[in-house]
């Protein structure tokens, strides 16, 4: 689980930062692109994430997120050259908590402290590119776009979970469309910053009424309202609700209420209306990179995210 080099950092950065080992280092989740260990100790049980090299930006990035004062979990330790993360306990996911309660409450309160923190990004986006997250800025979308369906193997041709002959050619005709809505988007002048790629409940964690955001390695420097694509098709399948209901809309508005320096509530809801659908090529970028980190076996199983959430921009364009 552990190599020696890791073991040695780990004990090392436990006795600078004051903890003593109180047990076995155990693995909780294991991933293509991370592992996830507990770490228990006298103080509390820390986590040590060790990060896969096309994403291995994620230790600096939350690093420097933790530094600059952003909502992200404690960052005891870290060595960003190597991807490796010892973190805090941030406390209960909110995925626990919507599971008690359902109180879709907690989705408005995550989401405008997300979009603050955002905004507060904002000047930052040059550092973010600097410490190596996906550039995805509306002016590279229509070119990574065109990139990726040359890929045909990724397209899945003529696979029950790939794309139809009719589809890929759709989406090849679709090039300078997509290039219009890119245009379109950023015409409503909503600066571009940090954003998560994989913005779910489970990447939402609450302890004393705090909520911090973890899982930084799908991040993006890209339009922000991509950021809810993920949040409100999670909602809506947890809480069993329909894509236009209006408690979603709630978690969308609350999160546009923090962007009203850039727009009118209206104006914002139709750029986040056009994100909705130029973010799923965002999402199918985001999928291309990380079957490129994963065994035989591991893309057999996810190889249809990449048509499935092109198919997503081709039906709702």
């Amino acid at each position: 689980m552990l190599t020696h080099e890791q073991e040695a950092w780990l004990l090392k950065q436990l006795w600078r930062n004051g903890y003593q080992l109180a047990g076995s280092v155990s693995l909780i989740q294991q991933r293509a692109w991370s592992q996830v260990m507990t770490v228990p100790t006298t103080n509390g049980v820390l986590y040590l994430k060790v990060v896969s090299p096309v994403l291995r930006f994620e230790a600096g990035l939350t690093l420097a997120l933790y530094r600059w004062g952003m909502p992200v979990p404690e960052v005891v330790a870290a060595e960003p050259g190597q991807g490796w993360l010892l973190l805090g306990d941030a406390g209960q996911p909110l995925r626990q908590l919507l599971q008690t309660d359902r109180n879709i409450g907690r989705w408005q309160t995550a989401v405008s402290h997300y979009a603050q923190m955002q905004i507060a990004l904002i000047p930052r986006a040059a550092t973010l590119l600097e410490l190596g997250v996906f550039d995805r800025r509306l002016e590279r979308l229509p070119t990574l776009f065109a990139e990726l369906l040359q890929d045909t193997p990724a397209m899945l041709l003529g696979h029950e979970e790939g794309l139809t002959a009719a589809e890929y050619s759709q989406l090849q005709q679709a090039i300078p469309q997509f290039t219009t809505l890119c245009q379109r988007l950023a015409a409503f002048g909503i600066p571009e910053t940090l954003h998560h790629d994989d913005f779910h409940d489970n990447n939402v964690f609450v302890k004393n009424g705090r909520y911090t955001f973890a899982d930084w390695g799908e991040t993006c420097l890209a339009h922000p309202f991509f950021s809810l694509i993920i949040v409100l098709r999670i909602a809506a399948y947890i809480l069993k609700l329909e894509a236009h209901d209006p408690v979603l809309a709630a978690v969308r508005d609350a999160y546009l209420a923090q962007w009203q320096a850039f727009g009118t509530l209206a104006e914002l809801q139709e750029a986040f209306a056009l994100a909705q659908t130029v973010g799923t090529v965002n999402r199918a970028l985001t999928w291309h990179a990380l079957l490129a980190l994963m065994s035989e076996a591991e893309r057999a199983e996810e190889a249809p995210s990449v048509p499935g959430w092109l198919q997503l921009f081709l039906y709702n364009s």
